[in-house]
């Protein structure tokens, strides 16, 4: 709930996953490229430069399928929480603070895609990383919409 007074009674975001998940998601086959192709190179692998090359790239390929143009700026250096993240509309700029989280900037696209509502930018990512990376939806534990890392083998 917001501390804000005239907004006290309206939640910002979700309140649980089911909430957060909604109905299910028809997305356009070339995300699911995009994303299944980001997936595979194991964005959450190398070092910070490597990894943000790949949050980059899968940045540039949504700008072409969706003919949008918001750039990225990622600040930081990988480590801490990701929920200072945001998008700002009036400037058009992705900035992604802390680890570098899929979900996170899936839901800054969410933003970019679906507006202010925290609802449908909640739901456009999380449906989309359950589709595009499985095993690790499956892994997470949800502490209300936001979902964290279990533990992980190296293997993995």
């Amino acid at each position: 709930m917001s501390n804000h007074p005239l907004m006290s009674n309206f939640p910002l975001y979700p309140t649980s996953l089911q909430q957060a998940l909604g109905d299910p998601l028809v997305f356009r086959p070339s995300t699911l490229k995009a994303v299944r192709a980001f997936a595979a190179t194991k964005p959450w692998r190398g070092t910070l430069d490597d990894r943000q090359s790949k949050f980059q790239k899968l940045h540039a390929d949504l700008c072409a399928i969706y003919s949008v143009s918001p750039t990225v700026a990622i600040e930081g250096d990988g480590t801490g929480d990701s929920g200072g993240s945001c998008f700002q509309p009036g400037a058009n700029v992705i900035t992604l603070r802390g680890r570098l989280s899929v979900i996170t900037f899936l839901h800054e696209w969410g933003h970019v895609l679906k507006g202010s509502s925290e609802f449908e930018a909640c739901r456009w990512s999380l449906r989309l990383f359950q589709k595009c990376f499985p095993r690790s939806f499956a892994r997470l534990r949800w502490e209300g919409h936001v979902g964290r890392r279990g533990d992980r083998t190296e293997s993995e």
